[in-house]
């Protein structure tokens, strides 16, 4: 008897015996189910959470003990208008612009403290403490640049990292400063009482932008041949596709001027 070739044979070593043996317990079969918490929860429960939740205690350590599990435990907190501690930027960006103490034995009032926040009171932030740099915030940066500060002491006072004020400074075309005396300490009343080098100030002329409409700045040289920003010239050189890398039309929007 010929057989068919449509006819599947299955191997032997393909069977599987349909119901779990001893060996596959894990595959849960053999397990009791958890227990399932109680729904509602209690007033004591709720006074602990309102308390310990906007403290620096761990969130893992406050569900262990009160029993609950860690999304449980955030959505009470989120229903409650619980928050935790800002940390990080945030944190940062919260602690920066505190008045600084005014100096013993000078018989110094708050206003100078007053001074120094109302300085700042203007700049605009992120919900996670990031400066938006707007033209508010940078012709602050330029005003903070040619009175010599230094760009750590601006960080500091703006609650940024130093990269961030540096690669902002390098967007806005602020010119360089070495060789001046710079400042590294943050002044106790506003910063508008440091003197302004007037070496830098002659070389920051402003302008806006035609692309990005943020103010920036360039030599008086250039007045009459830069017409766009940083990122305004990468927007023209990527808009124009004479280039194909990224790095490559940086390079040339760096170096190209565009009439």
């Amino acid at each position: 008897m010929v057989q068919s070739p449509f006819k599947r044979i299955t191997p032997t070593t393909q069977l599987a015996w349909p119901f779990p043996t001893a060996l596959q317990m894990g595959r849960g079969t053999g397990f009791r189910k958890p227990a399932k918490t109680a729904a509602c929860w209690s007033s004591d429960e709720e006074i602990y959470l309102a308390r310990a939740y906007p403290t620096p205690t761990d969130v893992p350590f406050i569900s262990k003990l009160i029993g609950r599990s860690l999304g449980a435990v955030r959505r009470k907190a989120q229903r409650l208008g619980l928050r935790r501690p800002l940390r990080g930027r945030a944190a940062n960006a919260a602690f920066a612009l505190t008045p600084p103490p005014p100096p013993h034995n000078l018989g110094i009032t708050s206003s100078t403290a007053l001074a120094f926040s109302e300085y700042f009171s203007a700049v605009r932030r992120t919900l996670s403490g990031r400066v938006i740099w707007d033209s508010v915030a940078i012709d602050l940066l330029a005003d903070l640049w040619k009175r010599l500060f230094s760009v750590s002491c601006i960080a500091r006072m703006l609650g940024l990292k130093r990269s961030a004020v540096s690669e902002a400074a390098r967007r806005a075309g602020l010119p360089d400063r070495t060789g001046l005396p710079i400042n590294n300490t943050i002044p106790q009343g506003s910063p508008q009482e440091a003197p302004v080098n007037e070496t830098i100030a002659s070389q920051l002329i402003r302008k806006i932008c035609k692309i990005t409409g943020r103010p920036f700045f360039v030599r008086p040289r250039d007045v009459k041949k830069i017409h766009y920003s940083f990122l305004g010239r990468l927007f023209v050189a990527r808009r124009r596709g004479t280039l194909e890398g990224v790095g490559e039309y940086v390079s040339h929007a760096l170096t190209a001027s565009f009439a």
